[in-house]
């Protein structure tokens, strides 16, 4: 006669043929077969993330800052997160010290709100031409108009 008992070696009410970890009482599947149980997978559907030890919903192996909830993407991979970045899509422009708006590399007066000025952009990487924003308007990135 054939028994119908199914072997539970950790207890936790899945039989040792239907449970993925068998010794481990807290996990019975692993949806996405990464590895990692559904119960501690922070992603159990992406096979690819397992942790998100900072808890702010990027997959730690996605993630710059895996210990930071401000940070998880550098847009202009410049190293300065987005959210703390003065212009995440120019990798020539991170902070703003003054608060006026103007990026502290353009910006010729980066220490003095009272003051802007902008560097022009020219097509040489070595040749800057300076202008204060009131005598300048600038258009784009490579063309400045005076008035």
């Amino acid at each position: 006669m054939i028994s119908d008992f199914v072997w539970d070696s950790d207890s936790d009410g899945y039989g040792n043929n239907q449970d993925v970890f068998p010794l481990d009482a807290t996990e019975w599947s692993d949806s996405d077969f990464d590895g990692c149980g559904d119960n501690l997978d922070a992603f159990p559907l992406d096979a690819t993330e397992c942790v998100d030890s900072d808890l702010d919903g990027v997959g730690d192996n996605s993630d710059p800052w895996p210990d930071d909830p401000r940070e998880w993407m550098d847009s202009d991979f410049d190293g300065v997160g987005d959210n703390s970045d003065f212009d995440p899509f120019d990798a020539s422009e991170t902070k703003d010290t003054d608060g006026d708006g103007v990026g502290d590399n353009e910006d010729l007066w980066p220490l003095d709100s009272s003051k802007k000025g902008i560097v022009m952009k020219t097509e040489s990487p070595t040749r800057k031409i300076r202008f204060p924003i009131m005598q300048a308007c600038l258009l784009g990135s490579d063309h400045l108009f005076l008035w």
